[in-house]
């Protein structure tokens, strides 16, 4: 468990409890294969957005990360140019009312919020309200019932009550 929750090296976990990096890389790959076949650890997917009608979501949360990985051996397709490293961008959906992930999307390398939420083919229903950061501007002509944070207009006043009100 200390793998994948804090995805330390098995040589690190081997010499904390005292054995060897083999009987490490056993037992996570055991835990590994036990929670892909629990029904329990498996998330909803996309089907839940579109499900029935008494499971209907009405507000849904929606952001996306970037994260940091070791240099692949082959490829140099991931370099992330400006900050001279590789990466992997993931994407979550998730329900407000249940606290619940819905579905998430990883893609290769440095890449747009918005864009990778049209690759991912998320798309909502007409009354479910959708909250997003800043990386998702333009949502509001895919979904007319999203929201995200406004934009000092140019030349304009700025006022920030209604991005608190967001992301509160």
């Amino acid at each position: 468990m200390e793998y994948l929750r804090e995805y330390r090296t098995y040589f690190h976990i081997a010499q904390s409890w005292g054995i060897h990096e083999s009987t490490v890389c056993r037992m996570v790959q055991k835990t590994e294969n036990t929670l892909i076949k629990e029904t329990d650890c498996h998330l909803p997917g996309m089907k839940q957005l579109h499900g029935s009608e008494e499971l209907s979501l009405t507000v849904v949360v929606m952001d996306a990360t970037e994260q940091a990985i070791e240099k692949p051996q082959k490829t140099t397709s991931l370099l992330l140019r400006k900050k001279k490293h590789h990466s992997l961008k993931a994407q979550i959906v998730i329900a407000w009312q249940w606290a619940q992930i819905i579905c998430c999307d990883c893609e290769k390398g440095s890449i747009h919020d918005f864009k990778l939420l049209k690759k991912s083919r998320v798309h909502f229903r007409q009354g479910q309200l959708c909250l997003a950061d800043a990386g998702y501007q333009g949502i509001h002509k895919r979904h007319q019932r999203s929201l995200t944070p406004h934009k000092k207009p140019r030349g304009g006043e700025f006022t920030a009550s209604r991005n608190r009100r967001i992301s509160s």
